[in-house]
């Protein structure tokens, strides 16, 4: 009897140990979006510029391109991992404090991966998507698919030593919390990612490049790089609004839930800041002076209840292990649980308005008010002392 209990005690294991592990596919843009994407992950080395905390080596990025292609081409789509294993597990830990709690591991994701005709990238807009400080871009990996259905190619960058799949171990700013002071960190850490994006922007002037990391797809062009838009999240919008006050080619910016440099000087800039019920531009280190100097189009929405991280694919991925897996998830680092998966919906309809009130063809001005009407956890500025209810 203790042989065969052995035995079947070894069976049972073997069962278990390659039992398929069910995965969650995490829906894409519904059928009102005219495209569906194609998404590449490559590194990129820039060899003009060392990395800041080795000054031997090249600074090398990791990068995830989102390429729209008309919905009517796409002959094919495979599904793809939402998160590599390590990154997985690193955000497993950021967020439920364990890492393998396997919530990342889980989810996936479909991706178009053949066109039946040629892909002109000139004609799609560049929308750069700047993760928080101390994040993976994977983390941000939905809301930018639901972007670029609707006509644009997207990029993510992962920036040396600043983000959980860095080299490095250490980040010097805290994901979780408001800057409290502008120091060299802060600015080294802004000065870096602008050189990163300028770096990628000429790179993505490459059709051979785009060729390469598309080989499903036919690409005649490369985009057009005099204008690009960014969005970017806590430093990440940081670095948005500053891109957008110094360098004319950025359309617009949309910082979610980021500080704002000091500005002392009037601005043409088109900038657009989402704040949350705890963070508004009166509890910001800068946000106050600067806004005075907005001289563009200058607008403030603000979350009800909202964490940081609900300006992130997060509450999504939290919603869809609750629901999909049963995974008992008790609280998650950077999220306000009362708001459930609408921090990602709100935020996901509010970028795609934008992008098409300003980059679209035709231009429509009237998907802003459908995200308002549908969503009425984001409301307009109320005012200095106006508290959300």
């Amino acid at each position: 009897m203790g042989v065969l209990a052995v035995i079947l005690a070894a069976c049972i294991s073997l069962v278990v140990l390659f039992e398929p592990i069910h995965a969650v596919v995490i829906p894409g843009p519904d059928d009102a979006h005219a495209y569906k994407v194609a998404v590449a992950n490559f590194p990129l080395t820039n060899i003009a510029h060392q990395g800041p905390h080795d000054r031997q080596l090249d600074r090398k990025l990791e990068v995830s391109l989102f390429m729209p292609v008309k919905k009517m081409d796409c002959t094919d789509e495979h599904v793809k991992l939402y998160m590599p294993p390590g990154t997985a597990r690193a955000s497993n830990a950021q967020f439920f404090g364990n890492t393998s709690s396997g919530v990342f591991e889980k989810m996936e994701y479909k991706v178009c991966s053949g066109s039946r005709q040629v892909v002109d990238a000139s004609k799609y807009p560049i929308v750069f998507l700047e993760p928080q400080v101390g994040t993976s871009r994977f983390l941000y990996s939905t809301l930018a698919r639901f972007m670029s259905a609707n006509g644009m190619a997207v990029a993510l960058i992962d920036h040396p030593h600043d983000s959980t799949v860095s080299q490095d171990e250490a980040v010097d700013l805290n994901p979780f919390a408001a800057l409290t002071a502008w120091n060299e960190t802060v600015t080294k850490s802004i000065d870096l990612r602008i050189q990163d994006i300028n770096f990628v922007l000429n790179e993505l002037n490459d059709v051979s490049l785009l060729q390469r990391q598309f080989p499903s797809l036919k690409l005649n062009a490369t985009f057009d790089i005099s204008s690009y838009t960014v969005v970017g999240h806590g430093i990440g919008g940081t670095t948005a609004t500053t891109l957008s006050i110094l360098d004319p080619r950025v359309r617009f910016s949309i910082n979610l839930s980021g500080s704002a440099p000091l500005l002392q000087h009037p601005t043409s800039a088109d900038i657009y800041f989402f704040g949350r019920s705890d963070f508004r531009r009166e509890n910001d280190i800068h946000w106050p002076a600067t806004w005075k100097n907005l001289g563009g189009k200058a607008t403030e929405w603000d979350l009800k209840d909202a964490g940081i991280f609900d300006f992130s694919d997060l509450p999504w991925i939290v919603d869809l292990a609750r629901k999909d897996e049963k995974m008992t998830i008790k609280e998650v680092k950077g999220l306000h649980d009362s708001l459930g998966p609408f921090g990602f919906h709100v935020t996901a309809c509010f970028l795609e308005a934008y992008l098409k009130a300003e980059l679209a063809v035709p231009k429509d001005f009237g998907a802003i008010g459908n995200c308002v009407r549908l969503f009425d956890q984001m409301l307009p500025y109320l005012g200095t002392g106006r508290q959300m209810t």
